[in-house]
């Protein structure tokens, strides 16, 4: 992300960066320090989904002007975007 807005960074500078979170979370003893971050980021990422579902939802044509099933020819794509689904989701 960095190298698109012109700053050059090697890639041991990114390792380096990414060890300093790594070590000071391997220092924490005791789970209870980290359960008030863990239960803001589940409420940060449930906003999320609930922002990401309202903006889809927002603008949806009537469903009067909606077709219930697809065409015949549509229907290997939605079977292809399915099966892509399922298998990120597994990744």
């Amino acid at each position: 992300v960095l190298d698109q807005y012109g700053f050059k960074v090697s890639v041991g500078w990114h390792m380096a960066i990414a060890l300093v979170p790594i070590l000071m979370s391997t220092w924490i003893r005791s789970l209870k320090f980290i359960t008030p971050l863990s239960s803001i980021a589940n409420l940060l990422v449930v906003f999320g989904y609930v922002l990401t579902i309202y903006i889809i939802c927002n603008e949806l044509p009537p469903i009067s002007t909606r077709h219930y099933v697809a065409e015949w020819h549509q229907l290997p794509l939605y079977f292809g975007t399915v099966i892509y689904s399922f298998e990120a989701i597994t990744l």
